[in-house]
């Protein structure tokens, strides 16, 4: 390899790994909120089932998706949340009971 073919893959592995660096820097500086929560009795979100327990809403700052993480055993459902109805920082989630059990039907 010639001395130029060195410089310029030096070059590139650097320019490769600034990019990563930024990349990586810019991923972390986005805002997410998290809340712990409680939830006392077993719920379906849509066709999936999970446990009373302790769980942490994730919430990215500026998006309407938000993630529910089940703290025990690590199982996360994406919700859409309701913007029109909701309140910068807080949530609220409404279950309904019926004949299945309780369901999660609504986050604002």
């Amino acid at each position: 390899m010639t001395k130029k073919a060195i410089c310029t893959f030096a070059m590139a592995l650097g320019l490769t790994a600034m990019f990563a660096a930024s990349s990586l820097s810019a991923q972390q500086g986005v805002g997410v909120n998290s809340d712990t929560i409680t939830i006392p009795f077993a719920f379906h979100v849509d066709k999936v089932a999970l446990p009373a327990g302790e769980y942490r809403l994730e919430r990215v700052f500026g998006k309407a998706v938000v993630t529910l993480v089940n703290l025990h055993t690590g199982q996360r459902v994406q919700i859409l949340r309701s913007e029109a109805t909701s309140t910068p920082g807080k949530s609220r989630l409404t279950f309904e009971n019926g004949p299945g059990g309780y369901t999660l039907k609504k986050l604002s």
